[in-house]
């Protein structure tokens, strides 16, 4: 271990590295059972060879590769996905409003306010289940 801090490794920022291990399967009924067959022999090597500390850092293991998968994931919602998607629903209302002004008056039953508002919910509504269990503050601006 230690090969980044001795120059002869690289370290992989932001999000680090997961050590994994290829066991061969167990011949098994259902491929889920094979998985956690799997699962449970990869631990077992681990801590054969002496990695328990890996494991109980979160850095070995199917499991913990999973982990930084999503966390990687839901940093790329948050920081990315989110804002370019609203920005982008923001700019097609403003188009969509535009176009429609050219029409003229609108009709006696149309509120440009209340649509506004009924947008606006359903952007504030969608982020909220989608995100914001994986978020700590959100931050819409329309």
């Amino acid at each position: 271990m230690g090969g980044a801090e001795n120059g002869q490794g690289k370290v992989l920022e932001p999000y680090g590295w997961v050590a994994t291990t290829n066991v061969p399967a167990e011949q098994c009924d259902t491929n889920f059972e094979r998985l956690q067959s799997q699962a449970q022999a990869e631990v077992g090597i681990f801590k054969k060879l002496g990695f328990d500390e890996l494991l109980t850092q979160g850095l070995a293991s199917h499991g913990a590769l999973v982990s930084r998968l999503n966390k990687a994931f839901v940093n790329n919602l948050k920081t990315t996905w989110v804002p370019n998607t609203l920005r982008r629903i923001c700019e097609e209302q403003g188009k969509l409003e535009f176009e429609n002004a050219k029409l003229g008056m609108p009709p006696a039953h149309t509120n440009t306010y209340e649509i506004r508002l009924t947008v606006e919910k359903a952007i504030l509504k969608v982020s909220c289940v989608l995100i914001v269990p994986y978020l700590d503050i959100v931050h819409i601006i329309i």
